[in-house]
């Protein structure tokens, strides 16, 4: 898994003045490996509070249950913080994941 900060925001989490955003483009494989280095970044993002953090996930070839523990404790972090986890660009093999465990009913996404 790379992380990096590219790619395009979708157009209703744009950043403003009164909401900026951070966009964090994942490519490769969100697995039980990659999944530590995911929690590490979004957490390190989402304790500034004072962004939203947008995940743009279109990059992702590979996905498992075991990058949704990150995924819900950048929401759970992000709600006390009051900045939002946003993602995007989701891949069908990931929308499946999120759809059969019920998170893309908890997690935002767009």
């Amino acid at each position: 898994m790379r992380i990096g900060h590219h790619g395009a925001v979708p157009q209703d989490v744009l950043p403003t003045p009164e909401r900026p955003s951070v966009l964090v483009h994942l490519v490769g494989e969100l697995d039980l490996a990659a999944a530590p280095d995911l929690r590490t970044k979004l957490a390190g993002l989402l304790d500034q509070g004072e962004r939203d953090v947008v995940v743009d996930l279109g990059g992702v070839t590979f996905f498992d249950t075991s990058a949704l523990e990150p995924l819900v404790e950048g929401h759970h972090r992000g709600l006390s913080s009051g900045v939002r986890l946003v993602l995007c660009h989701i891949p069908p093999h990931v929308r499946r994941v999120l759809e059969i465990t019920g998170l893309d009913r908890v997690l935002e996404t767009r």
